[in-house]
């Protein structure tokens, strides 16, 4: 007779807690190709990729309008200090809300092909 898995798996039709030893034909390290454990953090390593990448895309729209309201802010800003330039503290903070609102600009323009 071949050497079984040594897994204890959940017996089905047993009832709840029931358990019993894996009946598949161990294959590796008296694990079957289901059980063992290298295989097994593979697989879980695999549906937590899947599970992370769902999550991006449902996240995405969110991260989107978090973006669109920083850029917001900086435009905000840079508006504010074009029109009232006393309200600056220095020259070089206003010139620094001027080159990241430039910088939005350029990033918006790239996306919608705008000149």
């Amino acid at each position: 007779m071949t050497e079984r898995c040594k897994q204890t798996v959940t017996a089905p039709g047993m009832g709840f807690g029931q358990r019993r030893q894996c009946r598949r034909e161990a294959v590796k390290d008296g694990y079957c190709s289901l059980h063992h454990p290298d295989v097994v953090k593979a697989r879980r390593a695999k549906v937590a990729a899947n599970w992370a990448a769902r999550q991006a895309l449902r996240m995405a729209p969110f991260t989107a309008v978090e973006q669109l309201k920083k850029e917001n802010t900086l435009l905000m800003q840079a508006v504010e200090i074009i029109a009232h330039p006393n309200t600056a503290r220095t020259i070089e903070e206003a010139k620094r809300v001027a080159r990241d609102a430039l910088a939005v600009l350029a990033t918006y323009r790239s996306k919608t092909g705008d000149s």
